[in-house]
């Protein structure tokens, strides 16, 4: 039987600068590989970035060869284009990358970089476009129009989760122009789907939910430095993900729980003001950022941890979170999270309920029965979980658009 032949537009190795999504479209097109003729379009890994990440305070400290383990894979065929642009462009974790990357800068880099995957697959042969999130999109609308061939989107994060309460930007625009066109749109939670739905107005008949896939990794034991109850927030410090929040939420478990010590690991924009906000926190002693850290590194920190929290403003999925469960951390989480779906043992809430939060995270602190209940719960929803699993479904998306 012929292979389906795809062409997927991607956004690149996994780096600071992609986040979960770097993860995802690489353990996607791992998979899906085994399964149709892939062809792989993307920028080149965001390398030049790298020296700008600074080491923390926390302990370990930042290595520059994060995501050593992502080689490129020998049977898809492969090309990064030179033009490096970001995803996340506006929420750079450096003054370095905020600088740089002014919006009238970024629409240029996007614009080059639609002409040039234009350019590159104009002799590849293929029957569907794969794009994944607002970066490719342009390209993949002129390739739709060119080719009259089918379309279909997968969507990670939209300009809504990352700015809910601006006016409709220009990402905005191109997120729901490329909706309309496109014959079939994946995105990552029925959260998701229904922003797509009620923001962007699309029929949710084009919309389908496919999970992503767990990747099971050792959790070797790590001893914690601390003799408190370790409190870990993991993600992007903006906005969307919640990090005043997760301040606040400190607070109120201190307060009630002085056995406690806080750790935020990330990178972003507000990296300065909570450096600040914390130092004039009373729980200022308490408080730890990491900065950005390695795949290693992090394993670290949820084998330390007692409890995990994801505070987001909106969260189209929340992959830390399933790695977070995978280590065995009991969590309180937002219920704005595709996470929160399939997570039966994560305590959900509103993301703005801070005390809500802490008195969830007091209660697991003080119940190691509780505790372990919950975990056990979501270790063996992760565990069922497989990229497999979802790149059989995309196929079937792939074979039937």
């Amino acid at each position: 039987m012929t292979k389906t032949r795809v062409l997927m537009l991607g956004p690149g190795e996994p780096s600071i600068l992609n986040s979960g999504l770097g993860k995802a479209a690489f353990h996607l097109a791992d998979s899906i590989s085994k399964n149709v003729e892939l062809t792989v379009v993307q920028p080149e890994k965001l390398e030049e970035f790298n020296e700008s990440v600074q080491q923390r305070e926390f302990e370990p400290q930042h290595r520059t060869e994060e995501f050593t383990d992502y080689q490129v894979l020998s049977d898809i065929a492969k090309f990064e284009i030179t033009n490096i642009i970001a995803p996340y462009w506006y929420l750079g974790g450096t003054e370095k990358v905020t600088h740089e990357y002014t919006e009238s800068v970024v629409r240029i880099k996007a614009e080059t970089y639609t002409k040039e995957i234009i350019e590159i697959v104009d002799e590849i042969e293929y029957d569907v476009i794969y794009a994944h999130d607002w970066l490719t999109f342009q390209a993949a609308i002129e390739l739709k129009e060119k080719t009259k061939l089918p379309l279909v989107l997968h969507v990670h994060s939209l300009d809504h989760d990352r700015n809910p309460n601006m006016d409709r930007s220009w990402v905005f625009e191109l997120e729901q122009k490329a909706f309309c066109i496109a014959d079939k749109i994946i995105c990552v939670s029925n959260y998701s789907k229904s922003i797509i739905r009620s923001v962007y107005g699309i029929d949710g008949g084009k919309i389908n939910v496919i999970y992503n896939g767990f990747t099971n990794r050792q959790y070797k034991d790590h001893q914690s430095p601390f003799k408190e109850k370790v409190i870990l927030f993991v993600g992007r410090l903006t906005n969307q993900k919640g990090p005043t929040e997760f301040l606040k939420i400190a607070e109120h478990v201190h307060k009630h729980y002085p056995n406690s010590r806080f750790i935020m690991a990330g990178d972003g924009e507000l990296y300065q003001s909570l450096i600040e906000a914390g130092a004039h926190s009373r729980i200022a002693h308490k408080f730890h950022m990491t900065g950005h850290l390695s795949d290693d590194e992090l394993n670290k920190l949820y084998a330390m941890a007692d409890i995990y929290c994801m505070p987001s403003v909106s969260e189209p999925f929340g992959l830390s979170a399933l790695e977070a469960a995978g280590a065995g951390l009991p969590m309180v989480i937002s219920n704005n999270s595709g996470a929160s779906e399939i997570l039966e043992g994560a305590i959900s809430l509103d993301y703005n309920d801070t005390l809500g939060f802490a008195n969830e995270i007091v209660k697991l602190l003080k119940n190691e029965k509780m505790k372990h209940y919950y975990s056990t719960k979501n270790q063996k929803v992760v565990h069922s979980m497989t990229w497999k699993e979802a790149a059989d479904q995309i196929t079937n998306i792939f074979e039937t658009v």
